[in-house]
């Protein structure tokens, strides 16, 4: 499963030339859960982006609130 996210994700988006093919960039093993762990900050940008397109998801399918006004 991490092979496919890695592919769609990454790897169709992100140029790796200057990657080496050979050998892989650091042992998995040894990674702190620190790099690829969200932080707070990550948390909060994606919960309000994810608001803001729920939002417009919902008032496509209720347009009655539309006339709600949000603060």
């Amino acid at each position: 499963m991490e092979h496919w996210f890695g592919s769609a994700a990454i790897v169709q988006n992100v140029s790796f030339n200057d990657c080496s093919d050979t050998k892989p960039q650091c042992n998995l093993e040894q990674l702190p859960a620190e790099q690829f762990i969200m932080h707070d900050n990550d948390w909060k940008v994606i919960t309000s982006d994810m608001c803001i397109l729920v939002s417009r998801v919902l008032t496509d399918f209720f347009p009655w609130l539309n006339k709600i006004s949000c603060k």
